[in-house]
């Protein structure tokens, strides 16, 4: 893990003194503003929001950096039939955060783009027993839920590190619409807390998720 993120500081630290040799031109709209309302991860559906600042021109690529928060609306596994949940306290909750380094590369009336980008993912479920459902290789089923009235709260925690490229089509000068896939490594920690006085023990899962989205992020940006 830490090799990982030198590498990615090393990355970063690289292109912005790169990207010094070329002067992005005047009329360059240095900020963007991009809303993934489907966004595919390890859990099912979210909304993404992104926040992309104009640093550099290297060639023809302008680079970025982005940030993004997402929150996670639909989970993979989906409630019993006969399960009812409070739509004013909900018994899951989670949240997003993400932070990369975009290449983006202008070609007509598209735009290839790609990058490495860090996040963070925290899931908290209550009275539910969490356990991971892994691939193979790729592909992760699922974290799969069953009820359990001893447990006060799990929690799902991970760092993940991923590859982007994307396609985006653009609709005059300040809107595109596309799609951006990924490849990416999480290192994960999966908590299940009893109630106290439960007299049983408090189990923890720890790993690595190996993630291939094809469909991540279906996307749309307006640029200022």
């Amino acid at each position: 893990m830490n090799k990982l993120l030198l590498l990615l500081f090393v990355l970063f630290s690289c292109s912005g003194i790169k990207a010094q040799k070329d002067a992005p031109t005047t009329d360059t709209l240095r900020n963007m503003i991009a809303v993934a309302p489907v966004n595919t991860n390890l859990f099912g559906t979210s909304n993404m929001i992104y926040y992309k600042r104009f640093i550099n021109q290297m060639g023809p690529y302008m680079i970025y950096y982005r940030a993004g928060i997402g929150l996670f609306d639909r989970f993979t596994n989906e409630d019993d039939a006969d399960r009812l949940i409070d739509p004013v306290s909900p018994d899951r909750r989670s949240i997003n955060f993400n932070f990369g380094l975009e290449w983006y590369r202008p070609a007509g009336d598209f735009s290839i783009t790609f990058g490495p980008e860090l996040g963070y993912t925290r899931a908290s479920f209550f009275e539910d027993f969490v356990t991971l459902e892994q691939g193979r290789v790729f592909s992760l089923e699922g974290l799969a839920t069953e009820r359990n009235f001893a447990l006060e709260k799990s929690f799902y925690r991970s760092y993940n590190l991923a590859w982007f490229v994307g396609l985006r089509y653009h609709i005059g000068r300040h809107f595109q619409f596309g799609i951006e896939s990924a490849l990416g490594w999480s290192f994960y920690r999966l908590e299940n807390q009893y109630v106290e006085g439960a007299n049983q023990i408090n189990p923890e899962f720890t790993g690595i998720i190996r993630e291939l989205a094809i469909g991540r992020h279906f996307i749309l940006e307006v640029n200022f």
